[in-house]
């Protein structure tokens, strides 16, 4: 869709414009102020016009309008004056300061009470980094007041943790008004579609359709219907077939549903028939998932992941889109400029692609670096693996004290995390991973392997599961087929059953290897599971201090012989070494021992 850029634009040339009719298009999760990409996309256009450019967004994250320059607000007065008097408007602004200061200015935080904005933000643009500063009105007596709340110079994580939507919901409920209604963007209303085949169990089919939900709930979604369809094999045009899909339409009309999400992979093709057939928005649960993702990405590297998941699924149906247009605009007046957009729409996708997947790249080769050094110091790393809202996240707090952000929901944390864990006298490092579901799209495997290279060096691999969850074996399942395509099945490894507080009896579970059953909220079966982890990794060998004088130097191949020196220093009186051995130490060789270490 084409968009009028505002403001000063007379003298910018035409990529100038072509990245602002870019940035124009892009969308925002509605979670975040504004995408890694969109603040991107504007820090560089500001630094090469050293001018403000400024954008607004609605609730859903889209952008309504872009400008250039600092006195380009007349458009949003009429866009404020649709709402009522005592709302807000319903967008957010987040505008450029060129000078590299991120400190909001007397005028915007003027503009932000005047056309009674969700939210203010302004990004202070270096010439390398950025930082942000954000403004919301207060509510005193029911009433919106001039004075605002402010954060000043944010990092990015603190940044994109802010929740646009629920800030503006919470000033908006504080309002004294008995019009006030809830603002309909805060709930998007949707209805879930499942093609399932006729030989699934009753438990089976249960469990995928309190899935998708509860992946659409993750999303900040509100499931309003489900229309389930029994069929084999889906139907090549609209995966549904006749009679269901008019029966999803006049569902889709009753509920006053916006989207339909299908647990179904979708082809483009399909994607698009649906679309135009229901006149709803229509996503599968890939597209769900990337949302998900893009929403909870914190760290430069998880939303690098993110985006590349995001553009390659894209890239196909942008294709795919273009082909049908053609086919149903055809003719005289519809071919060439339709094909030059699409073009152009290509050629940006593709070679954003191109820069993520080479930052991605200097990511893998930091990775790599540091796994070097992690092997150079000879620390053992564990792995947490598992399928998401196991609990993966709240066992590493829990083992080292971390505050890594943990929720009982699906996909609650993405970035990849490592902290130190100690076991008596050792250390090992112990990484959390992203969590996995059923079915997880390919492209988000492949876009993900930079933290899940850290799986293959791994020397041992827990793995999380709900103890809670009656389809614990089916999960385990869809994690072992992911740990078997990065290629890491046959690690050492133990089923960890989380959440066992949440049972009345502990049943016996039925997996093929080792076990144990914990509960990382109360803190049951920590210690047990670090005596395993001390186990597997150490095994029984003891560590020891060694001071061996000058005198007594022949008897060095005889400590040699026992185990592995590692830490030799050379003193004046001796030799001091470290023995690690797992045979006893003999006892004319005990009194050259100065501690025993483990």
């Amino acid at each position: 869709m084409e968009r009028q850029i505002f403001g000063q634009t007379d003298n910018l040339n035409k990529r100038i414009m072509e990245r602002l009719e870019y940035l124009a298009d892009l969308k925002s999760p509605k979670t975040q102020i504004a995408s890694a990409e969109i603040v991107e996309v504007m820090s560089e256009i500001t630094r090469e016009i050293k001018k403000e450019i400024a954008i607004y967004l609605d609730r859903s994250g889209q952008i309504v309008m872009v400008s250039v320059g600092s006195d380009s607000t007349a458009p949003l007065l009429e866009m404020s004056k649709k709402r009522k008097d005592w709302g807000l408007t319903a967008l957010r602004a987040v505008h450029t300061h060129p000078n590299g200061d991120c400190r909001l200015s007397a005028p915007d935080l003027s503009a932000l009470s005047n056309l009674r904005l969700d939210m203010m933000c302004a990004i202070g643009v270096g010439e390398k980094n950025v930082s942000f500063s954000v403004a919301v009105l207060n509510v005193r007596d029911g009433e919106l007041v001039r004075e605002a709340r402010v954060w000043q110079n944010l990092s990015r994580e603190q940044f994109y943790q802010l929740n646009p939507v629920l800030l503006a919901g919470e000033i908006e409920k504080e309002l004294n008004n008995k019009m006030l209604h809830k603002v309909s963007e805060e709930e998007e209303r949707v209805i879930t579609v499942l093609v399932l085949p006729n030989r699934l169990s009753q438990q089976e089919e249960t469990e995928r359709r309190e899935e998708l939900k509860n992946l659409a709930e993750s999303a900040g979604l509100k499931v309003v219907g489900e229309l389930i369809q029994h069929k084999d094999k889906p139907d090549g045009v609209f995966c549904l077939g006749k009679g269901k899909l008019e029966e999803l339409a006049m569902l889709a009309q009753n509920t006053d549903a916006s989207c339909i999400i299908f647990d179904n992979g979708l082809s483009p093709a399909q994607e698009n028939n649906l679309n135009r057939f229901l006149g709803k928005k229509v996503i599968d649960k890939n597209t769900l998932i990337l949302d998900i993702f893009a929403a909870r990405a914190k760290t430069r590297e998880g939303q690098l992941q993110v985006e590349a998941a995001q553009l390659n699924y894209l890239l196909p149906r942008l294709i795919g889109q273009g082909v049908s247009m053609s086919r149903l605009g055809g003719g005289v007046g519809t071919r060439g400029p339709g094909e030059t957009k699409l073009e152009t729409d290509r050629r940006h996708i593709r070679r954003r692609l191109d820069n993520v997947r080479r930052e991605l790249n200097e990511v893998r080769k930091q990775r790599q670096i540091q796994r070097q050094k992690r092997k150079k110091q000879q620390i053992p790393l564990v792995a947490l693996v598992g399928y998401t809202n196991a609990g993966k996240s709240s066992l590493l707090n829990a083992l080292t004290g971390a505050d890594i952000y943990a929720q009982d929901q699906l996909f609650a944390t993405l970035d990849p995390t490592v902290r130190v864990l100690k076991l008596e006298q050792r250390e090992v490092l112990l990484s959390d991973t992203v969590g996995f579901i059923r079915d997880l799209p390919e492209d988000l495997v492949e876009a993900f392997e930079a933290t899940l290279e850290e799986l293959k060096e791994a020397d041992l691999l827990l793995h999380v599961v709900d103890a809670k969850g009656e389809n614990y074996k089916t999960q385990i399942k869809s994690v072992e087929k992911i740990l078997k395509q990065v290629g890491v099945l046959d690690k050492p490894s133990i089923y960890v059953f989380n959440k066992i507080d949440a049972l009345e009896e502990i049943p016996p579970f039925g997996v093929e290897g080792e076990y144990i059953c914990v509960s990382a909220k109360e803190g049951i079966g920590l210690e047990e599971l670090k005596k395993i982890i001390l186990q597997k990794i150490f095994g029984t060998k003891k560590k020891y201090k060694i001071f061996l004088p000058f005198i007594e130097a022949g008897l060095m191949n005889k400590f040699y012989n026992l185990g592995q020196v590692e830490e030799i220093d050379y003193t004046e009186e001796g030799t001091v070494f470290t023995l690690i051995s797992e045979e006893d130490v003999p006892e004319k060789l005990k009194k050259y021992i100065t501690a025993e270490i483990l």
